[in-house]
């Protein structure tokens, strides 16, 4: 990928994204980014849509499908254990 966004084999604690992000010229490279929390409050349709974006014409990767997933299931599990 050329003058794109690389943030393959990147970790991180805490992800906040943006529309602006998915939208960076040359697409943005999300393989092997691992994040173990979203920092915001995004709708999970319109971040799907941002990954989509953000992968553009690629053929499928699991990855990043997958470790957002994980993060929705965290930011799920410490919402419910809050409420007890």
């Amino acid at each position: 990928m050329a003058h794109g966004v690389r943030l393959t084999k990147a970790q991180v604690g805490t992800w906040s994204d943006n529309a602006a992000l998915s939208q960076a010229h040359g697409g943005v490279d999300v393989d092997g980014f691992e994040f173990q929390a979203l920092g915001n409050d995004v709708p999970v349709a319109e971040r799907l849509r941002w990954l989509a974006a953000a992968l553009g014409p690629r053929p499928y990767l699991p990855g990043p499908y997958e470790q957002l997933a994980s993060a929705y299931r965290g930011r799920a599990a410490r919402r419910r254990s809050s409420r007890c």
